[in-house]
C-alpha cells in the first residue's frame, strides 16, 4: 500500500499533465500567480522548490479572507488548524497526521511555526498574527536539517511585508453580524535613502457564538489588538530588518458545549445520578449552540510581545545571515471542560479549570549562504541556540472527587545545532540535495502539582494567581511547597535529508526525497513521583522519530491553450516513539490525569495534489486535494484496574484512529474579475467550497468524540478602486448555508463521562471599506 500511495500520486499527474501542450504559458494577466518563498532559508520560485509547499501571497491571503490562521486549513490540503483545549486563542497544528494536542512548556510541537525566521515555541496568539503579510507558507514533512527540531509533521512560515521605498498606506473598517467590527491602519514612510518605517495595528472584535443560558454571557467573545511596527536598513552589503510587534486579547471563556454525559458520570461516588440524567435531558433540548456554564469568571486574558532582527551581510560570494528573536507570553485562559452546570453532591462543580502561562524565549541563528564548483553547489551551513523560561499551571476543580488541584511547574528549556545542506547539480536538469543536522537537547524542570482546597460550594479557581497548597500530590513536601525538582533531560538527536530532483525543462520539476525529523522529548507537566522515589509518571517521554520517504512533481503548461498548474506528492512516512497525550485513571492514581505517554510506532501513507488554471481573461480557477492513511503499528498502555487506583491492566490502542486527521480533505475557489471599464475600478466575485471527512477529538480512541464529514460555503465580492478612487469595498459570506458543525471537543468519556465540542463559526457576513493613500 505503501510504496502504491507514494508513487501514484506524482506518477498520475505527470502521466496526465507532463506530456501536455509544452510551450511556456501565456504571459501576462492569463499566467499563473507565482509566489517566492523561503523553504530552503533562502528566496526561490515555489515551482522551483523540490519541496511540499502550499504559499498563499498578501493579495491572495485577502481575496480568499484569509483573516486568520486557522482559516488557511480551507486553503492548503493535509494542514488543519483546529481550537485547542484552551480555545481558538491557543491553535494547534496538524500536518500529515502529526499535531500536539495540548501547548504546554513541557512538550513542544510537531508542526514549527516561525514568523519572520523566528521559530515560536508556543502557538499562543499566533491565531491573531495575520497583519499585513507577504506570505505564509505551510511547508509538509519533516523539516529537521533547515528547520530544525519539531517539525517533524511539517513548519508554518509567515512572513510580513517589509518596508518599502515609497510613502504609502491604508486605512479599513469593517463590520458584520455577531457584533463583529474590525479596524486596521498601515503606514509605509521612506525616513532616508537609506531607512524606512512600516507600521501596522489592528483592532477586532466580534460577539461568541455560543449563549450560556444560565448567565447570558456569549462564549467565545474575542477583542484583538494586534500590531507591529518594522524597520529596514539598507546600508552598502548590510540589509537589516527589525520588528517589534504584539497581540493583546480579552475575551469570556472556550465556548465547550456538553453532549451528555456517559454511564461513567453517574456511577462516580460523588455524583447524583438522577442529576446527570437531568443535565442530560436538558441540554439535549437545546440548540446547538447553547450551553450552560459555573465557571464565574469564565474569562480569557492574553498578552504577547515579540523582537525579531533578520541582518544580513554580503562578503564576496558570501551572504552572511543573523536571526535574532525574543518573545514573551502572559495568558490565563478558563475552560469549563465538561460544558455544562452539572454540579456534585457537594455542590461543586463537574469539571472547571483555568490555565495559568507565564513564559519567555530567546533564540539566535547564524546562517553562511554561497556557491561553489562554478556556481553547480549552493550552500548553507550555520548554527542556533534557542532558550526558553517559564512557568505553567493550571489550576482544576473536579466536584465528584472534592478535588481542587493546581499542576504545573517551572521550566528551562534549550537546544542547541549545527547544521548544513548543499544543492549539487550533477548535470544541468539533476540536482543532488544533502544535509544534515545535529541538535542537543535540554530540560530543567520543577514540578509542583498539589491540592489546594475547597470550601463547600465554592470552586477554587481564582484569576489573581494560584491557592496556596494544603497537601502535596506529586510527591513534594508543604515545606518546599511541593516543589520536585526533577533531574535535567538531556537528549541529542540528528536529522536529515537527501534527495534528487530533476528539471527537464524551466516549467518541470520531479523530486525525490527521504528525510529524517523528530520532535523533542522532556516531562509530563502534571507528574508525581513513583512510591519508591523513581520519577514515576513525569516520564520523562522520549523524542518521536519520523522517516519520510517522499516523490513529487511541480509542472506548469498550457492545455487547450489554458495555462495550468499541477503541483503533487506522494508519500510514505515510518514514525516511531509517537507522543500520544492520555487522559486516563493511571495505576496509583485516584483521579484521572492526562499524561504523555511514547506509542510505539505507526506509518502514515498520503498524497496531496493542488491544481491551478486561468481558463480566460479574468478567471482564475484551483483546488486541492489530500489523503492520510495513518494507522499505528502497535500502541498500548496500562491504566489503573480499579477505582481507588490499584491493579493494573493494558489497554490496546492500536486500532485508534489519529486525533485532529480527516483522512480526505479536498476543496475548491473560482474567481472571476468582471469586467468593467477602468474609470470604474475592478469587481470580483469568488466562490469557494471545502470538504473534510471523518475526524476524531482524542488520542484516547472514544467513539463519540469525532466530527462527523462537513462542507463549508464562502462567498465574497470585491470592488476595488471604486469609480477610480483609491476606495476599496468588499462583502462576505462565510458558511453561506449555514452548515452546523463540530470543530473540535474535549473528552473523558472513558473515565469521568463528560464528553463537549466547540462548535464551527455559524454563517456569518459583513462588509470592508478600504482607502488607500
Amino acid at each position: 500500500m505503501s510504496a502504491v500511495v507514494c508513487v501514484s500520486t506524482a506518477a498520475i499527474v505527470w502521466a496526465t499533465f507532463g506530456q501536455a501542450e509544452t510551450p511556456v504559458p501565456p504571459t501576462g494577466q492569463d499566467t499563473i500567480t507565482e509566489v517566492i518563498v523561503t523553504a530552503r532559508r533562502r528566496e526561490e520560485k515555489l515551482q522551483d522548490v523540490p519541496v511540499a509547499v502550499t504559499a498563499l501571497s498578501g493579495e491572495q491571503l485577502a481575496e480568499r479572507g484569509v483573516a486568520k490562521l486557522e482559516d488557511l486549513r480551507f486553503q492548503a490540503p493535509a494542514f488543519q488548524v483546529q481550537p485547542g483545549p484552551y480555545g481558538g486563542a491557543v491553535p494547534a497544528f496538524q500536518v500529515r497526521g502529526q499535531r500536539q494536542q495540548e501547548a504546554l512548556i513541557t512538550q513542544d510541537p510537531s508542526v514549527g511555526a516561525y514568523v519572520d525566521e523566528v521559530y515560536q515555541a508556543r502557538v499562543y496568539g499566533l491565531n491573531q498574527a495575520m497583519l499585513d503579510l507577504d506570505n505564509v507558507q505551510v511547508l509538509k514533512g519533516p523539516q529537521g536539517t533547515l528547520f530544525g527540531r519539531n517539525t517533524s509533521g511539517g513548519a508554518l512560515l509567515v512572513m510580513s511585508k517589509r518596508p518599502t521605498d515609497q510613502f504609502e498606506g491604508m486605512a479599513s473598517i469593517g463590520l458584520g453580524d455577531y457584533g463583529s467590527r474590525e479596524t486596521t491602519a498601515i503606514v509605509n514612510v521612506p525616513v532616508t535613502d537609506a531607512f524606512a518605517l512600516r507600521a501596522a495595528v489592528k483592532v477586532d472584535h466580534h460577539d461568541g457564538y455560543t449563549t450560556n443560558v444560565d448567565t447570558g454571557q456569549q462564549l467565545g467573545t474575542e477583542t484583538n489588538t494586534s500590531y507591529r511596527l518594522g524597520g529596514l536598513l539598507r546600508a552598502g552589503a548590510v540589509e537589516s530588518y527589525t520588528t517589534l510587534s504584539g497581540v493583546h486579547t480579552t475575551g469570556t471563556g472556550v465556548p465547550l458545549i456538553s453532549q451528555g454525559f456517559g454511564p461513567n458520570a453517574s456511577a462516580l461516588a460523588g455524583m447524583d445520578p438522577a442529576a446527570v440524567a437531568r443535565a442530560n435531558a436538558v441540554q439535549a433540548a437545546r440548540g446547538f449552540y447553547e450551553t450552560s456554564g459555573d465557571l464565574q469568571p469564565d474569562d480569557t486574558r492574553l498578552d504577547t510581545f515579540a523582537a525579531t532582527n533578520i541582518t544580513t551581510v554580503d562578503v564576496g560570494d558570501l551572504t552572511f545571515k543573523n536571526v535574532l528573536g525574543y518573545r514573551q507570553i502572559s495568558a490565563d485562559i478558563g475552560v469549563e471542560f465538561d460544558g455544562s452546570d452539572l454540579k456534585a453532591r457537594n455542590g461543586l462543580p463537574f469539571f472547571n479549570a483555568l490555565n495559568i502561562a507565564r513564559e519567555h524565549q530567546v533564540s539566535e541563528e547564524l546562517q553562511m549562504q554561497g556557491k561553489g564548483f562554478g556556481d553547480r553547489l549552493t550552500y548553507v551551513v550555520g548554527g542556533y541556540y534557542f532558550r526558553e523560561e517559564g512557568s505553567d499551571f493550571q489550576q482544576t476543580v473536579i466536584g465528584a472527587y472534592g478535588l481542587s488541584q493546581v499542576g504545573g511547574g517551572y521550566a528551562v528549556n534549550s537546544s542547541t545545532s549545527l547544521f548544513a545542506q548543499g544543492d549539487l547539480k550533477l548535470t544541468d536538469e539533476l540536482t543532488l540535495t544533502a544535509g544534515g543536522r545535529y541538535s542537543w537537547d535540554r530540560r530543567d524542570f520543577t514540578g509542583q502539582t498539589y491540592y489546594s482546597g475547597l470550601s463547600a460550594g465554592t470552586a477554587a479557581i481564582d484569576f489573581r494567581g494560584n491557592p496556596p497548597p494544603v497537601a502535596c500530590n506529586d510527591g513534594g513536601t508543604l515545606a518546599n511547597t511541593c516543589k520536585v525538582p526533577l533531574p535535567t533531560y538531556e537528549k541529542n538527536v540528528p536529522t536529515w535529508t537527501a534527495g534528487l530532483n530533476y528539471k527537464p525543462a524551466e516549467e518541470t520539476l520531479l523530486y525525490a526525497t527521504v528525510s529524517r525529523g523528530y520532535r523533542s522529548g522532556g516531562y509530563n507537566l502534571r507528574g508525581k513521583l513513583g512510591a519508591n522515589g523513581s520519577l514515576g509518571s513525569f516520564g520523562p517521554f522520549a523524542p518521536e522519530i519520523v522517516v519520510n520517504y517522499e516523490v513529487g512533481v511541480k509542472q506548469d503548461f498550457t492545455l487547450g491553450g489554458v495555462a495550468m498548474r499541477a503541483n503533487a506528492a506522494g508519500y510514505h512516512q515510518d514514525y516511531s516513539n509517537i507522543q500520544r497525550t492520555i487522559y486516563a485513571q493511571f495505576p496509583g492514581e485516584t483521579v484521572p490525569q492526562a499524561y504523555v505517554k511514547n506509542a510505539a510506532s505507526a506509518t502514515i501513507d498520503g498524497g496531496e495534489l493542488e491544481l491551478s488554471a486561468k481558463p480566460a481573461r479574468g478567471l482564475d480557477l484551483s483546488a486541492f486535494l489530500s489523503y492520510i492513511d495513518a494507522a499505528y503499528s502497535s500502541f498500548a498502555y496500562t491504566v489503573a484496574a480499579k477505582p481507588d487506583g490499584s491493579g493494573s491492566r493494558t489497554i490496546d490502542a492500536s486500532s485508534y484512529a489519529f486525533a485532529g486527521t480527516p483522512r480526505f480533505q479536498y476543496g475548491a475557489t473560482v474567481r472571476y474579475e468582471l469586467p468593467l471599464s477602468d474609470r470604474l475600478g475592478t469587481a470580483a466575485a469568488q466562490l469557494s467550497y471545502y470538504r473534510q471527512s471523518r475526524m476524531a477529538w482524542s488520542d484516547s480512541g472514544e467513539n463519540y468524540a469525532v466530527t462527523k464529514p462537513y462542507g463549508l460555503t464562502d462567498l465574497r465580492l470585491d470592488w476595488k478602486e471604486v469609480a477610480g478612487h483609491p476606495l476599496d469595498l468588499g462583502f462576505y459570506v462565510r458558511n453561506l448555508f449555514d452548515v452546523q458543525y463540530k470543530a473540535m471537543g474535549a473528552s473523558g468519556y472513558q473515565t469521568t463521562g463528560f464528553l463537549s465540542y466547540i462548535p464551527g463559526t455559524p454563517r456569518t457576513m459583513g462588509g470592508t471599506l478600504t482607502v488607500h493613500f
